[in-house]
């Protein structure tokens, strides 16, 4: 699962990191999501303990200082790429400066970030979002501060499944771990503490921080608390972004017993083939990075489609007829036009340079893999891409609306088809789109470039969490509009 490993593991490495993957070795890959075990080698491919603070402060400048062009592009070349040991020990320090902090009192908190996502998220994406975000701003804040989930935020969790399961019956202790830092995917790695201290005591560190806490952002000018600057502020900044990528890295390896139970039963449903492919960095040769030469895409379907719209088509507004949503065609071009970007910027040495181009889809859509696929045979510069996504109950099949149900309503009638509106009524199975989401997220993790849409969460989370793995913000486009700014996905 997705994080940085700390330590050696005693076996010194095992086949299942040889770079040839069998199906024992799948099912030992996947045995961390269904138990607390952490004991597959191929976890521990790399040891931060042997970071010094200089490569964990140039990691941390190099996030800092990486391109801000991301803001105002629909089409983002894709920050520079700092080599894989500073890019590690940067995130690992991050890491250990965030489980050094003390745990804060609910009286103690920062102030919720409900000006971005509402008292209660409306949909799962976004309450993953929210969590992260209180992360981020408990790091922004002064003095810092590690936030931890409770009973009573969980409560405005409309997303969690009722139930629990065999290996823990409670619900809400079921399905996450409430501390990150004390996840079962980093309870035996935690960092060491000194190495956090590269955050908060390093040049790199200072930038990385200035950015997060919105002192290097411009908008001082408004006003607002520190925790509004770290939003506002560090929101539109590339440190702040990488921050929010760390954060949601821990917040996505940081199911309970029942989650990871659930998504490990939906990859368990998969051909061989997808998983010996997709799999993320515990099956990649021997952990070095080599991975997929990948293009992330997210179609964004369902509830969200009021009209059909071209490329650069973004506007919402019901004047403007309602929300977009694009044809199949539209993401596979421009899938195609940033995986040429990326293979002509690899240079021959790359692990990359010889490996199989492929494109990794998610979406809400049970007709997207068709559709996708259609285009892809229809697309001279997709010959020879391959396309995997992970087989699981979408759409109507999880209790959302027919597809296509929404086109052409006003948006009073179109929210009462809204999936946060049939959630609360109870039509919606929690448990699929919980392993769904999960599983998908899991998935474009492992992708080097990624195609969605600005207005959408999940395609949010998917750029962070490529970001969080890659270490730097991957070369994107997006369908509708830039992205403007990080927190916040209606229009600047």
């Amino acid at each position: 699962p997705p994080g940085l490993v700390v330590g050696r593991h005693p076996g010194g490495g095992a086949s299942a990191c040889s770079g040839r993957t069998s199906v024992s070795s799948l099912e030992s890959a996947l045995k961390p999501l269904s138990t607390a075990s952490s004991s597959s080698s191929c976890h521990m491919r790399f040891d931060a303990t042997s970071c010094t603070r200089e490569e964990a402060s140039t990691g941390l400048l190099a996030a800092a200082t990486a391109d801000g062009s991301w803001l105002s592009r629909r089409e983002y070349a894709g920050a520079a790429l700092p080599a894989a040991r500073p890019r590690r020990c940067a995130a690992a320090a991050f890491e250990a400066l965030l489980c050094s902090l003390p745990t804060a009192r609910p009286e103690e908190r920062v102030m919720p970030p409900d000006w971005a996502f509402g008292a209660e998220a409306p949909t799962l994406g976004k309450a993953m979002a929210r969590w992260a975000m209180h992360l981020y701003l408990g790091v922004a804040d002064s003095p810092m501060r590690r936030y931890v989930l409770d009973d009573d935020e969980l409560d405005d969790w409309r997303w969690l499944p009722d139930t629990g399961c065999a290996a823990e019956p409670r619900p809400r202790h079921g399905w996450l771990t409430y501390d990150v830092c004390e996840a079962a995917e980093r309870r035996l790695r935690k960092p060491q503490a000194w190495l956090g201290d590269a955050v908060t005591g390093t040049k790199g560190g200072a930038a990385l921080l200035g950015q997060l806490q919105g002192n290097s952002s411009g908008r001082w000018r408004q006003r607002g608390g520190a925790a509004w600057m770290a939003t506002a502020g560090g929101g539109v900044t590339s440190g702040g972004v990488w921050a929010a990528a760390q954060a949601l890295r821990l917040v996505r390896s940081s199911l309970g017993p029942c989650g990871r139970a659930a998504e490990a039963e939906l990859w368990r449903r998969q051909p061989s083939s997808l998983l010996r492919q997709a799999l993320p960095r515990e099956q990649r040769a021997g952990g070095r990075g080599a991975g997929l030469l990948g293009v992330g895409v997210q179609v964004r379907r369902g509830d969200a489609c009021e009209r059909w719209a071209a490329a650069g088509d973004g506007d919402d507004l019901p004047a403007a007829g309602g929300r977009p949503c694009y044809r199949a065609a539209e993401y596979v071009s421009a899938a195609a036009a940033v995986l040429a970007r990326l293979r002509a910027r690899l240079p021959p040495s790359s692990p990359l340079a010889g490996r199989e181009p492929v494109l990794l889809l998610a979406s809400d859509s049970p007709r997207a893999e068709h559709e996708v696929r259609e285009a892809m045979r229809s697309s001279d510069a997709m010959a020879g891409v391959r396309l995997l996504a992970v087989a699981s109950p979408r759409g109507e099949a999880w209790g959302g609306v027919e597809e296509g149900a929404n086109v052409g309503k006003r948006r009073a009638a179109a929210k009462r088809g809204f999936i946060e509106a049939r959630n609360a009524a109870g039509l919606v199975n929690r448990t699929a789109n919980f392993a769904a989401l999960s599983a998908d997220l899991r998935l474009l993790s492992a992708s080097h470039s990624f195609v969605g849409t600005a207005a959408s969460w999940t395609s949010r989370l998917a750029l962070l969490a490529i970001t969080g793995e890659r270490g730097a913000l991957p070369p994107f486009v997006m369908l509708d509009r830039p992205l403007g700014q990080l927190w916040f996905a209606g229009k600047s």
